[in-house]
């Protein structure tokens, strides 16, 4: 009987908040992903779960006139309510310490790199009128290529699509060049010969777009994260079971996005075999060289934003024995 009651209670308050409609942009150009599947769960739990308070449009990438790398700036002046942010670094740049080349080896150091990163990220991202619901990540980073790819050498000469900026300096120590193309773009540039490959993870780029591309070259750049944020204002006028409520399912439902994506790398990689993809796994000697070659970019890139950033990449260095 009492929990009968307590959950009447529950519903009535939300019954008291005004309907809000927000809308929702991600990135992603799939709604089959696994990013945008589960973060469609977490707008369908809200939805059903505040009793109709609240009612979200969720638009996939290009859907908006929004960029992707716009996504920051369209939460923060209320745009879109939420949003999920994986090209942020234009806006949030300490953010970058998570995408240096060659840092972040595996799972492991990742979520030590993110211990020590993430509360700045979210204090840059409160600094703009934005509040971080949560994150998750995809499996490292590897080169897909429409031509082959065994070899560091053999990326020289050619052009890539990245997924940041600072996958550029990876590029070029090795002769090849980078291009920033927003997702729903990549298909066309590769058919075209805009670009020779792409820079992506096999359970992201690999999964969408491996039917134009020939080899993958299995060393790990980088790993690469969304951010799942809200506009501080339009969370705030919402009612406090209402706000505990998108917290709370956010929170729930992202870590279990980087554990499917895990899982679905694996898979993915057996598909595009059975399709005819050359694997090239990278030799240590390969990692040795890319790892010792990135070493003087990681602190020349965080000089060069100031010393907030100098001391979090010494801070991650240490953790790392890097």
């Amino acid at each position: 009987m009492r929990m009968l009651i307590a959950g009447l209670a529950v519903a009535a308050s939300f019954q008291a908040q005004a309907q809000e409609s927000w809308k929702f942009y991600t990135y992603l150009p799939n709604g089959k992903l696994a990013g945008a599947e589960g973060l469609a769960q977490v707008l369908d739990t809200v939805e059903k779960g505040s009793n109709g308070a609240i009612k979200f449009q969720m638009n996939l990438s290009g859907s908006l006139p929004i960029n992707a790398s716009d996504i920051t700036q369209a939460v923060a002046d209320g745009i879109v309510q939420m949003g999920d942010d994986g090209f942020f670094l234009g806006n949030i740049t300490i953010g970058g310490v998570l995408r240096q080349p060659m840092l972040i080896k595996d799972e492991m150091e990742y979520a030590k790199t993110l211990a020590i990163v993430q509360p700045h990220i979210e204090k840059a991202y409160d600094e703009k009128g934005i509040t971080v619901l949560g994150t998750y990540y995809y499996p490292l980073i590897t080169v897909f290529g429409a031509k082959p790819i065994t070899k560091l050498e053999d990326l020289n000469g050619k052009k890539f699509r990245m997924t940041s900026p600072e996958q550029a300096n990876f590029l070029k120590a090795f002769g090849a060049s980078g291009i920033t193309i927003s997702p729903p773009e990549v298909p066309t540039a590769l058919q075209r010969g805009a670009v020779d490959g792409v820079l992506t993870a096999t359970a992201g780029g690999g999964r969408i777009w491996g039917d134009l591309l020939t080899h993958n070259y299995r060393i790990g750049t980088d790993f690469f994260q969304g951010f799942v944020i809200v506009n501080k204002a339009a969370l705030g006028k919402l009612k406090p079971e209402l706000q505990k409520l998108i917290r709370d399912t956010v929170a729930q439902v992202t870590p279990g996005i980087s554990v499917r994506m895990a899982r679905e790398e694996g898979e993915t990689v057996d598909l595009l075999k059975t399709k005819g993809m050359v694997f090239t796994n990278a030799k240590p000697e390969d990692i040795a060289e890319a790892t010792k070659r990135m070493g003087a970019v990681w602190s020349e890139w965080a000089k060069s934003k100031g010393p907030l950033h100098e001391k979090v990449m010494a801070e991650v260095r240490a953790a790392l024995g890097k």
